[in-house]
């Protein structure tokens, strides 16, 4: 979902339950960034479901809207899995490309008298669009195996 789609279902509750002051800015970007990833057809049952199951505003929406979004999905699994799936040599289908890097804590490498820590992380396939069973748009970055690796991480070919 776009944050052009999450303000209006906010602002829309905000009404509901009579509070006519809008959310600070500050916040509902805290709470975009912990909602995003979600699908913007899941926001009409959220809406609905907070709507009709609390008294008041909730004051922690990204719990709730996370919580009536696995609702929905579970009800909706066939949708989720419905993006057709095409044969790619960039992600062997998968739609995600993994990556094993050095962790970095404030700009700075981590690691121990062993060396440096290393995590795994993933991109979504520049190439297709199979990462759409898996995750948004804006969730991860797009980026292919030639432009990762240039970038001096070591790619993963099991994904």
């Amino acid at each position: 979902m776009t944050e052009d789609q999450l303000k209006p279902m906010i602002r829309r509750i905000g009404e509901y339950f009579g509070l006519d002051k809008a959310v600070l800015l500050t916040r509902f970007e805290q709470w975009y960034g912990r909602v995003k990833d979600i699908p913007a057809e899941a926001l009409p049952y959220i809406e609905t479901c907070i709507q009709d199951h609390h008294d008041s505003m909730p004051r922690n929406m990204p719990k709730y809207i996370r919580g009536y979004y696995y609702a929905w999905k579970s009800a909706n699994t066939a949708k989720l899995i419905d993006y057709p799936r095409t044969t790619c040599a960039e992600c062997h289908g998968h739609g995600l490309i993994w990556i094993k890097r050095t962790a970095m804590i404030e700009g700075k490498p981590w690691g121990n008298i062993n060396g440096p820590i290393t995590e795994e992380t993933s991109y979504r396939c520049a190439s297709c669009e199979n990462w759409k069973r898996h995750c948004h748009a804006d969730a991860k970055p797009a980026a292919t195996r030639q432009y990762l690796a240039d970038q001096g991480h070591d790619v993963l070919f099991n994904s």
